[in-house]
């Protein structure tokens, strides 16, 4: 199963209009099928669609999150047990409930996130943190906490298919990447996504 499959699976779910996109989807799906991340916090975990997409990707993956929404609460418990025997779960009504001495090699941000000293305390020198969606004020405070990290923008030049939830007159969504370690090898990968958002933005999505 990948991660088209598991959008699939929760679009036709309850609340599905808040899941994120097929195109991150992907995007967090090649970042730990590529650097075989084993740590991942998600901060709104919502229905619970990327730990599922962890779940299926690799069962020694541990995975917390943050979600305080009743509804969304009421949905993962449904939700996960198709892969609750794989799924190294940990679920937070609040970050403040995490107490534990772990580094995360991605920490997602699919929801608010407003505690810079957390967010530090969580991370190390090569993590990777995700902003699913158009979250222009998280990517300003991520910034503001990590200077010198590598930022850059990803888009899709697709637009949603008929089964998403979003519309199929709309480009399938992006989302931020920001690079904690800024070695060289990293600036050249940031390099060459800018370019192709670039490539995007002024001439693909230009044609469709």
């Amino acid at each position: 199963m990948n991660y088209i499959e598991v959008f699939k699976i929760f679009s036709k779910k309850d609340g599905s209009q808040h899941i994120a996109t097929e195109y991150a989807l992907r995007g967090i799906e090649n970042l730990i099928i590529k650097n075989k991340y084993k740590y991942v916090f998600e901060f709104g975990i919502g229905i619970g669609t990327i730990p599922y997409l962890c779940a299926v990707l690799d069962k020694d993956i541990n995975y917390y999150g943050t979600e305080s929404n009743g509804f969304c609460i009421n949905e993962l418990s449904e939700n996960l047990q198709p892969v609750k025997h794989k799924l190294k779960f940990t679920h937070l009504k609040n970050y403040k409930e995490f107490h534990k001495n772990i580094k995360f090699d991605l920490i997602i941000i699919d929801g608010e996130a407003n505690d810079s000293k957390f967010i530090k305390l969580i991370s190390h020198k090569n993590s990777i943190i995700f902003i699913e969606g158009d979250r222009k004020s998280q990517c300003d405070f991520i910034k503001n906490i990590f200077p010198d990290s590598l930022q850059v923008r990803k888009i899709t030049s697709k637009k949603n298919k008929d089964y998403s939830p979003f519309g199929s007159e709309n480009f399938g969504g992006g989302y931020t990447i920001f690079r904690l370690n800024n070695s060289l090898s990293n600036k050249i990968k940031t390099l060459i996504d800018k370019i192709d958002t670039s490539l995007k933005y002024k001439i693909v999505r230009k044609l469709r």
